[in-house]
């Protein structure tokens, strides 16, 4: 495994990894002391293969093998930072959240972790203290005082956990910005402010504690203030597509100091990202404001690193540094059957070089593909249910077939039907264009265990369940039903990741409601993308009744035709938006009746 660990991190270029061992075992195997010197082992076997390589172990299991968060080097930790013989062991460590709660305040246990990395012969600055701004980004409380051992001294290293939280938590680029700007200078934006605080625990920045590095230190520098992405894209300042686009390999290092302007006499001359217009990629640097005459502003852009000699030249006539391609995405809704894609290579002056392309073709994409949604599937008699559309973007027409309701025959997005008589109805829409049809149905059952417009019963809440696998007791599936929000099922590894409920005894069931990360304060990038789910009467042949692939919302509710079951069993196939493994639900709500279909 670290072979190939060392293997992975060679080819991609990366620097190294992150050690997060935050799994108990299983109930027939609980991790024991063994378990830990296994993993000082394969970190010292790790590091004796590539020492040039960083490996930063996270406080979560102790010498023990139990998981018990220290918060601090400790005597129950310090194993994974050197062994017994006073050997370095993992180059440093990140700890958990919670020294800066209310209730280890009083421990001050960064001042401890210093003073216990400076006994073992280890810099208190190889430690970091960890903040979670995953949720909350810089309105997240934290004990600066607890960090900090004196002026211009901190007790240890600051690590920070998802700072994505700027671009999750964003609608737009300018929010995206003045998140990034807040969470890593200041609320205003220019390190060299003095911020006046409110309260101990609010957020400084994180300029307060880190002095600027340069990564530019060989020329030729070149930079077109880049983002990696953008609105529209430009070459030689010609708009050559008005498509969105994302690639930051063609992003350029960003301005040091966004922005230090020393304005002079009435001078009110500020900065900022243009993605309207550009010289290469999406987006240029804009200067606007007063300008009085005779008066300069001097904008701090760099913190560099660079010779500066007699015959040094500089341009602000300045092309994209970059040696990749750009690509549009596709998006293929029409009867497209083949693309062509061509790569172009570009020097460091953006020039141009002959190009290569190869054509794809497609499989037949012209015929609509059906799909509908159902407000609710079982039902009592005089109900109304809302039936919408969830056909591909290429159907021209779409219609439907109602039986037993109040319209038997639709036309259009939606439809709302009411169904005065029990029984049994298939409902269909059919998807239309010049290229063919498609037809999906769903059942409606009108049942005399419900009434007029009746909700349906919550069947699942407090029910037992069982697991493929999950992190700790703290994340096991239970809180999947505990009806607590705040709580949640979380399992790692490769997917599927699959919980069953089992209601207890066979009962209707139409309808089953998630809350995905989001829902629980996390980062829209952790919502489940791709689920399914299905039913069982004996708990070993399931049978799927509904299948998601694209999903982005943090609360899903999924209808199907009524099934009489016992056990609901979903299955997380992919469990993030990216390539995180770790499937997070913090609630499965099973709904239905509790009398069966008779």
């Amino acid at each position: 495994m670290a072979d190939k660990l060392i293997q992975v991190a060679e080819t991609y270029g990366f620097d190294g990894w992150f050690i997060n061992q935050e799994t108990e075992g299983a109930e027939e195997r609980t991790l024991t002391r063994d378990d830990a010197v296994k993993m000082q082992e394969f970190i010292k076997y790790f590091k004796k293969q590539a020492p040039e390589m960083r490996l930063v172990y996270y406080d979560s299991m102790t010498s023990e093998g139990k998981m018990d968060w220290q918060n601090a080097l400790t005597d129950k930790n310090t194993m994974f930072m050197t062994d017994e013989e006073g050997n370095a062991v993992a180059d440093e460590m990140f700890l958990n959240f919670w020294w800066t709660e209310d209730e280890l305040a009083d421990k001050d246990l960064l001042k401890a972790s210093g003073e216990k990395a400076e006994e073992l012969g280890i810099s208190p600055y190889d430690l970091y203290a960890g903040v979670d701004v995953q949720a909350e980004g810089y309105l997240t409380p934290v004990r600066w005082d607890l960090f900090e051992s004196g002026e211009n001294t901190t007790n240890t290293s600051l690590g920070l956990y998802c700072p994505s939280w700027a671009y999750y938590s964003a609608a737009t680029p300018d929010e995206f910005r003045q998140k990034e700007d807040a969470l890593w200078v200041n609320s205003e934006g220019d390190p060299s402010e003095e911020i006046q605080y409110s309260s101990e625990e609010q957020w400084r920045g994180i300029s307060t504690y880190a002095v600027e590095k340069s990564a530019l230190t060989t020329l030729p520098f070149v930079t077109n203030f880049s983002t990696g992405n953008g609105y529209s894209f430009f070459r030689e300042g010609e708009q050559v597509s008005k498509m969105d686009w994302n690639n930051r390999s063609v992003g350029d290092i960003l301005p040091t100091y966004r922005w230090m302007i020393e304005n002079e006499g009435e001078n009110s001359l500020k900065a900022d990202f243009d993605v309207a217009d550009a010289w290469y990629g999406g987006n240029s640097v804009k200067l606007y404001g007063n300008m009085e005459k005779g008066k300069a502003s001097r904008i701090q852009m760099y913190s560099a690193d660079l010779p500066v000699e007699e015959k040094t030249v500089f341009t602000t006539v300045t092309k994209s540094n970059t040696k990749c391609f750009y690509i549009n995405t596709l998006t293929r809704t029409d009867d497209t059957k083949q693309s062509e894609f061509k790569v172009v290579p570009v020097n460091e002056q953006a020039e141009q070089g002959k190009g290569a392309s190869v054509k794809t073709e497609w499989p037949d994409n012209s015929a609509p593909k059906a799909g509908l949604t159902a407000s609710q599937t079982l039902v009592g008699a005089g109900s109304t249910v809302t039936f919408a559309s969830a056909c591909s973007e290429n159907t021209e027409e779409i219609s439907w077939s109602v039986p037993g309701s109040s319209k038997e025959t639709a036309e259009g997005e939606s439809v709302e039907a009411v169904f005065e008589k029990e029984g049994i109805y298939e409902v269909s829409v059919t998807a239309k264009n010049e290229s063919g049809e498609d037809t999906k149905s769903i059942s409606v059952v009108v049942t005399s265990g419900l009434g007029k417009d009746e909700e349906l019963t919550l069947l699942s809440q407090g029910k037992e369940t069982q697991a493929t696998s999950f992190t700790n007791e703290n994340e096991a599936p239970q809180f999947a039903v505990d009806g607590d929000i705040a709580k949640k099922r979380c399992a790692t590894g490769t997917a599927p990741h699959e919980i069953v409920i089992d209601l207890g005894r066979e009962m209707a069931v139409s309808q089953v409601a998630i809350s995905h990360a989001e829902a629980g304060g996390e980062g829209a990038d952790m919502n489940t993308k791709s689920y399914e789910i299905s039913v069982s009467t004996d708990n070993t042949e399931f049978t799927p009744v509904t299948k998601v692939t694209k999903n982005t919302a943090g609360n899903t509710t999924d209808t199907f035709t009524p099934v009489n079951a016992r056990y609901v069993k979903v299955s997380v196939v992919k469990p993030t938006q990216g390539s995180d493994s770790a499937a997070r639900i913090y609630e499965i709500q099973v709904y239905g009746t509790e009398d069966e279909l008779k």
